[in-house]
C-alpha cells in the first residue's frame, strides 16, 4: 500500500467504483482496475470525470487525494473526515503554548533544512568551501539560484508540481502518524500549517529535483526556455513525476525520521 495513483486529465477518461478497487476507464483502452490495498495516495490532474463513490473508497482507507490544475498550481487536498480529533492533537498543542516553545519548535525545522541544503551543496559543488566555513541561508540562494536564472517561468510550473507532490506525500504520512497537519508553527493559523512547516524543512530537496530536472532537459537537448503549458501538463509533467518517484523512498523515509524527531521535541517539552 506504498504507491502512488496518477491520473492526468484526458478526453473520455473515467474513474469509478468497483468494489473495493477503482476502475479506470478510457476510449479506445481495455479498463484498468487497480485495488485499493495497493494505493498509498492519488494524485489528480486537470477534469477528471470521477465517482462519488471514488472519493468515499479512498476515505475509508485513509487515503489523501491532491488534486492539482494543469498548469500546477490550483491545489486542493481531500482529507478522510472524521469528528474526533487526531490522537496526537494535545500533544501537538506543546509547540504553541510558550515562544520559547515556538522557538525550540523553529531550530528544529532549521536544523533539519539545512542538512538538505548540503545534500544539494555536495550535488552541485561538490563538497564546496561553504561546507568548510559554514553557510547562511542567503549563501545557498546564491549558489543555487545560477541554475535557475533565465528559467524563471519554466520552472515555476517544475517547482508547483514537485511541491504539491510533496505536500501531499507529507499530509499521507502526517495523517498515518495521527498528527494534525493544520497545527502550524512556522505557519501558524494556516490551513495544512503543520504540513507546510514540514514542506519548509524539505524545500531543499525539491530544489535539487528542479536542477536533476533541468539537467535532464539539457542533455536531451531539450528546450525549456519556451515550453508551453500545454506540452508542460503532459510530456514533462511525466519526466518530473518520474524523477520524484525515483526519490520518493528516500524521500519518505526523511519525513518519518522527522516525525519521530518531533514526537522527541515534545516529549522533552512535556506533552
Amino acid at each position: 500500500m506504498d504507491r502512488s495513483l496518477y491520473i492526468n486529465e484526458a478526453k473520455g477518461l473515467e474513474v469509478v467504483r468497483d468494489g473495493p478497487s477503482l476502475m479506470v476507464k478510457e476510449k479506445g483502452k481495455a479498463n484498468q482496475r487497480i485495488p485499493v490495498r495497493l494505493i498509498g495516495r492519488v494524485f489528480i490532474t486537470g477534469n477528471i470525470k470521477l465517482e462519488a463513490g471514488v472519493f468515499t473508497l479512498l476515505a475509508e482507507n485513509q487515503i489523501p487525494v491532491t488534486l492539482m490544475g494543469m498548469s500546477g498550481g490550483n491545489t486542493a487536498v481531500c482529507l478522510p473526515y472524521n469528528h474526533h480529533l487526531p490522537q496526537h492533537y494535545e500533544k501537538q498543542k506543546v509547540f504553541l503554548e510558550t515562544e520559547e516553545n515556538a522557538s525550540r519548535f523553529r531550530a528544529f525545522c532549521v536544523l533539519w533544512r539545512k542538512r538538505f541544503q548540503i545534500d544539494v551543496i555536495q550535488y552541485i559543488a561538490n563538497k564546496n568551501t561553504l561546507l568548510k566555513e559554514g553557510f547562511k541561508e542567503s549563501d545557498y540562494r546564491q549558489l543555487t539560484s545560477k541554475y535557475f536564472t533565465g528559467y524563471e517561468k519554466p520552472i515555476k510550473f517544475v517547482i508547483e508540481t514537485i511541491t504539491n507532490l510533496f505536500r501531499g506525500l507529507i499530509i499521507e504520512r502526517l495523517v498515518k502518524a495521527k498528527l494534525d497537519p493544520h497545527i502550524g508553527v512556522v505557519n501558524r493559523r494556516r490551513n495544512f500549517g503543520f504540513a507546510m512547516d514540514i514542506s519548509y524543512i524539505l524545500c531543499p530537496e525539491i530544489d535539487l529535483q528542479c536542477i536533476i530536472f533541468l539537467e535532464y532537459r539539457k542533455s536531451i537537448n531539450g528546450d525549456i526556455k519556451h515550453i508551453q503549458i500545454s506540452e508542460a501538463a503532459t510530456g514533462l509533467k511525466k519526466n518530473i513525476v518520474h524523477i520524484y518517484e525515483d526519490r520518493r523512498k528516500r524521500v519518505t523515509e526523511q519525513i518519518e525520521l522527522i516525525i519521530d524527531g518531533l514526537f522527541d521535541l515534545m516529549r522533552e517539552l512535556g506533552a
